[in-house]
């Protein structure tokens, strides 16, 4: 629907510079508004995608970007930071008895929407090491017997995939 609507709004206004006694100042205006809408458009576009939508375009972007030498690993990265928090979120998500980890599976959260806002951009915005680390080391200290062995196994590949990227 608003993509709908940020059609319109593009529509009007490429209507009206069409006007030939607008001056080229206004029109001028009304090209650089018609660009921010076609930008917002293609932002809220990628957002309403599905996560593996998301990735599917990350990945596109990456070999676009290795065919023209242009890939950096931290985007590598990230793509393998997103696939291993979804992987894990769930196991979290059981483990989460009276809201312990509540604060992790924000930050986990938290991670997923850096990635999925930075666009193409991907791969330099991170949360810090430093307010992640406690909350896997504190889990991961706990009783590991009361723990599901294959989430513990979950929880430390996530764990040290989000060391790797955020030391790097």
């Amino acid at each position: 629907m608003i993509i709908k609507y940020l059609s319109y709004a593009e529509k009007k206004i490429k209507s009206q510079i069409d006007n030939p006694e607008l001056d080229e100042n206004i029109k001028k205006s009304l090209s650089s508004k018609i660009d921010n809408l076609l930008d917002l458009k293609e932002k809220i576009d990628f957002q309403l995608k599905s996560p593996d939508e998301k990735q599917a375009s990350r990945i596109e972007w990456i070999a676009s970007l290795r065919k023209r030498g242009n890939l950096k690993e931290s985007r590598l990265k990230a793509i393998s930071l997103y696939d291993k928090i979804r992987e894990t979120l769930p196991y979290l998500e059981v483990l989460n008895r009276n809201d312990r980890l509540k604060d992790l599976i924000d930050l986990c959260h938290k991670e997923l929407e850096l990635i999925d806002f930075s666009g193409l951009s991907f791969g330099d915005n991170h949360i810090s090491l430093d307010l992640i680390s406690p909350l896997f080391e504190s889990l991961l200290k706990t009783d590991e017997s009361s723990i599901h062995p294959e989430a513990i196994v979950k929880i430390r590949e996530l764990f040290e995939e989000f060391k790797e990227v955020l030391t790097t």
